[in-house]
């Protein structure tokens, strides 16, 4: 009798247990199966960041790059490279290239960046504005040139649409399917104008720094400056002239009067990282005509730097010519305004 009794107490508490067990197991499973899924979506993300990391241009040829090629929104832009110096050409002619801006670019397409792929059907282009002839497009050309034909191109880039965020731009290599995007920093190389390529400082950028035969290492070089203030008009006579001197005390007026030396100074440094407008590729240096206002710089060494300009425009702006470059300038009237100052601007 009291087996029985203990058969029937007992029956309940193994079911009881029995239930727990399997409740626990169940649970063991459940978590077991939700870490494994989110080890799956995290390898998932992990493998996409990194296939997402890619370069345009492999930069073990990057130095091979010697003529770039821009096409966009801006207008075209031809860059070559000859005696480890940038060019831009233009009109059959060659002008000087800011050279950190090339190299800024050429890093860009080198270097290594997020640029997760958005697409890998034709049928996605021209949505992307990806149509070979309807999008931008950056080529790199380098190497030697194939008998009788053109250099295949080290990198030939289409670039089409910002995305909505517009903070990227959607890329792909000319011939291939798959879409990629990246930064919107590479389109603003093609929306910008032509002239934002052109080195246009009328003497050079740095100490030590020659282009055109013309240097002027920084402010203290110069001992004595003379100007003669433009003619208003072509055929009426040269405004007045004054000339500055460098002495121990700071810079003298040699008409006389009290001037401000920190002013000259403050000027002298606008003169000489003074920048063109633009070049003008109609006219040379040796040409008659820069001879309606000039300004004369004579340095420590002994020699001298001038700026030399013709008659004014419809829009007030000036052809300039720089001694010992054969280049053209054209100065903007407000340039102008800033570089030919009247004597009395230093006046204390």
């Amino acid at each position: 009798m009291n087996k029985m009794m203990n058969k029937m107490m007992n029956k309940p508490a193994n079911k009881w247990s029995y239930k727990k067990k399997l409740y626990t197991l169940s649970c063991l499973a459940g978590l077991l199966a939700l870490v494994y899924g989110a080890a799956f979506i995290f390898d998932s993300q992990r493998l996409s960041s990194r296939s997402a990391v890619f370069a345009w241009l492999d930069a073990k040829i990057l130095p091979q790059t010697d003529q770039i090629e821009l096409s966009g929104p801006g207008g075209e832009v031809n860059l070559s490279q000859r005696n480890n110096a940038w060019s831009v050409t233009r009109d059959g002619n060659e002008f000087p290239a800011k050279e950190e801006r090339v190299e800024d670019l050429l890093k860009l397409l080198s270097r290594r960046e997020p640029y997760p792929v958005r697409a890998s059907s034709p049928a996605a282009h021209e949505k992307l504005g990806l149509k070979e002839g309807a999008a931008s497009r950056i080529t790199l050309r380098g190497g030697p040139s194939p008998q009788g034909g053109t250099r295949p191109p080290l990198l030939d880039l289409l670039v089409g649409n910002t995305d909505f965020t517009g903070a990227e731009v959607y890329l792909r290599k000319n011939g291939q399917d798959e879409v990629r995007s990246g930064t919107v920093s590479i389109d603003s190389y093609l929306k910008s104008s032509p002239t934002s390529w052109l080195n246009l400082r009328l003497f050079a950028a740095s100490a030590g720094e020659t282009r055109q035969g013309t240097i002027i290492p920084g402010n203290d070089t110069v001992q004595r400056i003379s100007v003669t203030l433009p003619a208003e008009e072509e055929s009426a006579p040269l405004g007045t002239n004054w000339t500055l001197s460098r002495s121990p005390e700071g810079w003298i007026m040699e008409s006389g009067g009290e001037i401000e030396s920190s002013q000259v100074e403050s000027w002298l440094s606008s003169l000489i990282n003074a920048e063109g407008e633009d070049y003008n590729s109609q006219l040379q240096a040796a040409d008659a005509g820069f001879n309606q206002g000039r300004i004369n710089l004579e340095l420590g060494d002994g020699s001298q730097r001038n700026i030399r300009v013709g008659p004014k425009d419809e829009q007030n702006r000036r052809n300039a010519v720089v001694s010992g470059s054969s280049l053209v300038y054209i100065l903007s009237s407000w340039t102008l305004e800033r570089l030919f100052r009247d004597a009395a601007y230093f006046s204390k």
